[in-house]
């Protein structure tokens, strides 16, 4: 199981490490809301998982939301 206290500064790492931030500068930055999103859809330990991936997800949409 992956806990948020392991998982968040990883997924800051995977968001700084793409470097979406800084090549689409109108874009805007909500990892955390993402995250807490997905703690809100699925809060169940077991789905430890499925929240890394859909905070992932969610983020790259919004990105690209930001970009149309």
């Amino acid at each position: 199981l992956i806990s948020p206290i392991t998982f968040v500064p990883h997924a800051f790492r995977w968001w700084k490490g793409m470097g979406l931030a800084d090549k689409l500068s109108f874009s805007r930055d909500r990892l955390m809301e993402c995250f807490f999103w997905t703690v809100g859809m699925a809060y169940e330990p077991q789905f430890s998982h499925l929240r890394k991936g859909l905070t992932k997800v969610t983020s790259l949409i919004t990105a690209i939301e930001y970009s149309g």
